[in-house]
C-alpha cells in the first residue's frame, strides 16, 4: 500500500522496527522521523526505570520504632524490617 505513495518525501513514525523496515522497503527514499511522543514517552519511561532502580535505595527513611534510637535506613532495609514485622505478627 505504501508504495501507491511514491511522492512522499518524510515519514514520521514511532520505533517499531515493523514500521522501519516497511517503509524502506516501500519507500527507500523517504527521510525517516521519529515522532516527539514517542521520543518522549520512550525517554521519561527510561528515566523513570533509572530512578526506580538507583534512588530508591539512596533515600533514607527514620526509624524511630528501634528503641527510640533514631536509625536512618535505605528504603530496602526499612522494607525488610516492615517484611520481618509482618511475618512475625503472623506468626504471633
Amino acid at each position: 500500500m505504501l508504495k501507491l505513495f511514491t511522492n512522499v518525501e518524510t515519514v514520521t513514525r514511532d520505533f517499531s522496527q515493523t514500521y522501519k523496515n516497511a517503509i524502506n522497503e516501500a519507500l527507500p527514499q523517504a527521510k525517516q522521523i521519529v515522532d516527539r511522543f514517542h521520543i518522549l514517552k520512550n525517554l521519561t519511561d527510561d528515566l523513570c526505570d533509572y530512578l526506580k532502580r538507583t534512588v530508591k535505595d539512596r533515600v533514607k527513611i527514620i526509624n524511630e520504632n528501634n528503641n527510640n534510637n533514631k536509625d536512618i535506613l535505605t528504603k530496602r532495609q526499612q522494607d525488610k524490617i516492615d517484611t520481618s514485622n509482618r511475618k512475625w505478627e503472623i506468626i504471633k
